[in-house]
């Protein structure tokens, strides 16, 4: 006899399969390899990429800081972000992210570092 899938055990192969395929897609545009399927803390970027990163999707998406970024004006040859500090109290240092849209992000640094860990390669 065979098994039938439950909704959730569906639900859960859907979303692993949208995961996987979300973290391919930026690993691609960032020009890193994909790493997220050994079980590490990084998605993206093996020892020599030019950066390491941890790809996130579906309903823990920042609404608040996309709009915080929207409302930001767009001036040619400029980058918008948003930085977010914690103020744990006197003496306590801080710390800090920056978020700004990921096509913003390539256009600025992804194709440059791409294309020169290309020629690094070829050159090798």
């Amino acid at each position: 006899m065979a098994r039938t899938e439950t909704d959730a055990q569906r639900r859960g192969r859907l979303n692993r399969s949208r995961g996987n395929a979300i973290e391919r897609w930026v690993c691609a545009q960032l020009g890193i390899k994909r790493v997220g399927m050994f079980g590490g803390k990084a998605d993206g970027g093996d020892r020599d990429d030019w950066m390491s990163v941890q790809v996130k999707s579906g309903t823990a998406f920042p609404t608040r800081i996309w709009d915080l970024l929207q409302s930001i004006p767009e001036r040619g040859g400029q980058l918008r972000a948003v930085v977010h500090v914690t103020a744990r109290g006197s003496g306590q240092g801080r710390d800090s992210l920056i978020s700004m849209k990921l096509e913003d992000f390539i256009e600025w640094f992804g194709s440059s570092h791409s294309s020169s860990q290309s020629e690094q390669t070829e050159e090798q």
